[in-house]
C-alpha cells in the first residue's frame, strides 16, 4: 500500500528529474535555491504544462498525471491529486487498456486519495474491482495486487470496520513478507496499519509489538526524518496514551512534532494529526487548558486548508466541545458538539461511525446537564444505529452501554444498569486485552455496584 505520508522535497525533485518535464530554467531554479518557490508553485506549473503541451503524448501526459497525484497526495493536498489521478486513470485505460500494469496502479492511487477523501463507497467499488483485476492478471501474490488489498483495508478501517480490515490485512502481511521480505516498504507499510487496526479494537500487545518493529526497521532502512518512520512514531505515541504511559507517550509526540514540522512543514496534515494526538494526550490526563490551546490553533490550520466539514476539521470541533464540557462551560459543549453533529449529518449520513461518536459525547453532555430523559433517548438511539450499522459486538458499543448503565445506576434502576455493564463487559471481552481502560472502567464499575447493592448481581 502506497503511504499517504508527505514526500519530501527531496523526492519531489527526484521523480521531476526523472521525468525531464522541467525546462525553461524552472528546475534548474529549484535545485540552486530551493527557497524561492514552493513545492506547491513547482507542482501547480507542472500540472498547467502536463495538460497543455503533451496532449500529443498521451503515455507521457499519463505517466506525469499519474506521478503528479501522488506527489500531490503526498503533501496533503488532495483535491489536486484526485484531479489528476482521474485525469491519470482515464488515459492510461484509453491508451493502455483497462487491464494493464499501470492503469491499476493509477486505479489503486486514485483509490487511495478517495479514501483520504473520505469518500468511501467508490473508492470500495473502485478497489475491489482493482483487486480482482490485478488478481486475474498477475496472481494473488504479485506486488500490484497486494498493494491495492492494503488499501481496500484502510477503507475497512476508515469506515469502523475493524474486523474486515484485520483479516485482510493479516492475509496481505503473510504475503508480503513471503514475497518480498519484511523490510520492503509494502510490509512495513501494511505492518504499520495493521498495528493501528489492532490499536482501534484494543488488542494493544498487538499493536505496541507492531508498531515498534515498524518504527525499529523503518528507522533502520528509511533513516530517523523519513515521513514513514514519523507516521509509525505517531501511531506508537498513540498506543503508550491508551495504555496509560503519558510521559513516554509525550516525549515521542513531541520528538516526531518536531521532526514533521521539519521535514513536512508546521501545516502539513501528518504534522497536524500529530498535534491532535498531543492535544489528546493533555485531555485524558485532565491537562484541558492545554488541550484547549492547541485544538483552538488546529482548528483555525484545519478549517483553512481543509474546509470546515473536513473528517479532520470536525474530530477537532468535537474535541473541543469536549474540552469545553470538562471546563464546565456546557452551554458552549454543546453548542460546538450539535453544529458537529449537524455537519456530520449532513456530510456522512446519520448512520456513519464518526456521526454516532458525535450523538454520544453529546448524550454525556446531556448527563452533565441534567437533562437525563434526553441523554437515556440519545443513549438508545445511538445503541440501535451501532448495532444495525456495526453489529453487535462491535466494540464502539461498550462505551454507550456503559453510558446507559450510569443512567439506569443513577436513577436507582440497578438492575437495569447491571444488565447494561455486563453486555459492555461481554463486548469488552472480546476485543480488549486484559488491562485496557475501558474493561477496567466497567469491570470497577460492576464491582462497586455489587457492593453496593448485592441484589443487583444476576442469579
Amino acid at each position: 500500500m502506497t503511504s499517504r505520508s508527505s514526500y519530501s522535497l527531496t523526492c519531489l525533485v527526484s521523480e521531476w528529474r526523472t521525468c525531464h518535464f522541467f525546462s525553461g530554467g524552472l528546475l534548474k531554479t529549484l535545485l540552486l535555491d530551493p527557497t524561492t518557490i514552493t513545492a506547491r508553485e513547482v507542482l501547480d506549473k507542472g500540472a498547467e504544462r502536463i495538460k497543455r503541451e503533451l496532449a500529443d503524448e498521451p503515455e507521457i501526459q499519463g505517466h506525469l498525471q499519474h506521478t503528479m497525484g501522488r506527489v500531490y497526495s503526498g503533501l496533503g493536498l488532495y483535491d489536486e491529486a484526485e484531479s489528476l489521478l482521474r485525469d491519470a486513470l482515464e488515459t492510461r485505460s484509453r491508451i493502455l487498456g483497462e487491464r494493464d500494469a499501470q492503469t491499476l496502479a493509477s486505479a489503486c492511487e486514485l483509490g487511495a486519495v478517495l479514501v483520504e477523501r473520505d469518500k468511501y463507497e467508490e473508492a470500495e467499488r473502485l478497489l475491489l474491482d482493482t483487486a480482482a483485476t490485478a488478481e486475474s492478471r498477475s496472481g494473488a501474490d504479485d506486488p500490484l495486487t497486494l498493494n491495492v488489498k492494503a488499501t481496500l483495508a484502510l477503507a475497512y478501517h476508515r469506515q469502523g470496520r475493524y474486523e474486515e480490515a484485520v483479516n485482510l490485512y493479516e492475509s496481505v502481511l503473510e504475503a508480503s513478507r513471503r514475497k518480498l521480505g519484511s523490510d520492503h516498504p509494502t510490509t512495513l507499510s501494511v505492518t504499520h496499519w495493521l498495528a493501528m487496526t489492532y490499536l482501534r479494537t484494543g488488542r494493544m500487545d498487538r499493536a505496541e509489538s507492531l508498531l515498534s518493529t515498524a518504527v525499529d526497521r523503518r528507522r533502520a532502512t528509511l533513516g530517523d526524518d523519513h515521513p514513514e518512520t514519523l507516521s509509525s512514531m505517531f501511531g506508537l505515541g498513540e498506543v503508550y496514551r491508551i495504555l496509560g504511559r503519558y510521559e513516554p507517550t509525550e516525549r515521542l509526540l513531541r520528538e516526531t512534532l518536531e521532526l514533521q514540522q521539519r521535514v513536512l512543514g508546521p501545516e502539513h496534515p501528518v504534522t497536524l494529526s500529530c498535534k491532535g494526538e498531543l492535544a489528546a494526550t493533555y485531555l485524558v490526563q485532565e491537562r484541558f487548558d492545554e488541550a484547549e490551546s492547541i485544538l483552538l490553533d488546529l482548528l483555525q490550520a484545519r478549517r483553512r486548508l481543509l474546509g470546515a466539514e473536513h473528517r479532520h476539521t470536525l474530530w477537532t470541533t468535537g474535541a473541543l466541545g469536549y474540552v469545553y464540557a470538562q471546563q464546565g462551560r456546557l452551554d458552549e459543549a454543546e453548542s460546538l458538539t450539535r453544529q458537529t453533529l449537524d455537519a456530520r449529518r449532513r456530510v456522512h449520513g446519520i448512520d456513519n461511525i464518526y456521526t454516532l461518536n458525535t450523538m454520544h459525547n453529546l448524550a454525556e453532555i446531556y448527563v452533565q446537564q441534567g437533562r437525563f430523559q434526553e441523554a437515556e433517548a440519545l443513549f438508545l438511539e445511538v445503541l440501535e444505529r451501532r448495532r444495525t450499522t456495526l453489529g453487535q459486538d462491535h466494540p464502539d458499543l461498550a462505551e454507550t452501554l456503559f453510558g446507559l448503565a450510569n443512567l439506569r445506576r443513577a436513577a436507582g434502576d440497578y438492575a437495569g444498569a447491571r444488565s447494561f455493564y455486563d453486555e459492555a463487559l461481554r463486548i469488552c471481552l472480546l476485543h480488549f486485552e486484559p488491562g485496557h481502560w475501558r474493561r477496567r472502567q466497567i469491570e470497577t464499575a460492576i464491582a462497586e455496584l455489587e457492593r453496593e447493592h448485592p441484589s443487583a448481581a444476576p442469579e
